[in-house]
């Protein structure tokens, strides 16, 4: 029961840090090294700000300025 349950965290483990690298987010390299050194919570707080990342890399140079 507890391999199973490893498992099924790994692979969910793996598919958020394989969405990690195939879209463009901001800050990539910090969520990547925050999935290496904080397994069971960045997956969490990722999940929550996905739609938020994803979004400010897309408009960043769109409104002609650059955010901090």
């Amino acid at each position: 029961m507890i391999w199973t349950s490893n498992i099924i965290l790994f692979i969910f483990w793996l598919i958020i840090l394989m969405d990690m690298i195939r879209n463009e987010i901001r800050d990539k390299t910090f969520w990547i090294l925050s999935m290496i050194f904080l397994p069971f919570f960045a997956p969490i707080v990722y999940i929550f700000r996905r739609k938020n990342l994803i979004h400010l890399e897309e408009n960043k140079f769109k409104s002609g300025r650059r955010f901090k």
